[in-house]
């Protein structure tokens, strides 16, 4: 880790470690005389360095001073280390939960699914997955038939005169939705700028929604249909919801 460094403030290290004239100033107001420049030093290496100074005053640094300073920042790295090693324990047991948890939802939600009866109640129960899922107010599944998507269920929807709008919806049509099933890929806009920007030829769904995207019904490589989600602010999905609302999709595929 290396040994602490006694350094000696004169003018030549002013000039050095100052940007420009100003700093150079203020450096000098502030009357450095010396100081110890010490490795935090941790087990597998060096964290970085401290610097303790001395102003104002005729006394300097000794070897005394060297010595204790020195073990101080040693105490102090490894101090370091040993909060970093907590964290990071700490972020991997909160994933470690947070992954059992997702499975509990998908066992949930899987076992509700097993006793739905009809389309409308399967498209529901995973329209209430993924909202759940991604904060979303409202959810919407279709079906494919031929060359169109055909509205099957929702919850959530505020505009009934919409939701009739898209009780049948074109595959070429500019949505999510439709998007999802041409790519057979999770679709997802995080807020109005990157709605308007994948979908110009809708202006109005940016307007409306502050987040949307689609995730698409696959099944043995054949995507069936899609469920369209919808929120009322921004949001970014983060690598573990993308992979619950996937998982989502494969279990409504399954079941219808």
């Amino acid at each position: 880790g290396g040994a602490p460094e006694l350094v000696i403030v004169d003018e030549a290290v002013l000039a050095q470690v100052s940007n420009d004239a100003a700093q150079l100033t203020a450096l000098r107001a502030r009357d450095y005389r010396c100081a110890v420049v010490a490795p935090l030093a941790g087990r597998e290496g060096v964290l970085g360095t401290v610097t303790f100074l001395v102003t104002g005053t005729q006394r300097r640094y000794d070897d005394a001073d060297l010595a204790m300073l020195g073990e101080l920042a040693r105490r102090t790295g490894i101090a370091l280390e040993n909060h970093r090693l907590f964290l990071a324990e700490r972020q991997a047991r909160r994933h470690a939960e947070e992954a059992r948890m997702r499975e509990r939802q998908l066992h949930v939600l899987a076992s509700r699914l097993s006793t739905a009866l009809t389309t409308e109640q399967v498209a529901v129960i995973v329209s209430e997955g993924a909202i759940a899922t991604a904060g979303a107010y409202a959810a919407l599944a279709a079906l494919r038939n031929g060359d169109v998507l055909e509205t099957v269920g929702s919850i959530g929807a505020r505009d009934p005169a919409l939701l009739a709008r898209v009780a049948t919806i074109p595959l070429s049509a500019p949505l999510p939705i439709a998007d999802a099933v041409r790519r057979g890929e999770l679709v997802w806009c995080a807020d109005p700028e990157q709605i308007l920007a994948s979908y110009p030829q809708s202006p109005d769904l940016a307007h409306a929604i502050m987040a949307c995207g689609a995730v698409p019904f696959t099944f043995e490589g054949r995507t069936i249909g899609a469920l369209a989600i919808a929120c009322d602010e921004p949001r970014e999905l983060t690598p573990e919801r993308r992979e619950m609302l996937h998982a989502i999709g494969q279990l409504a595929a399954h079941a219808f």
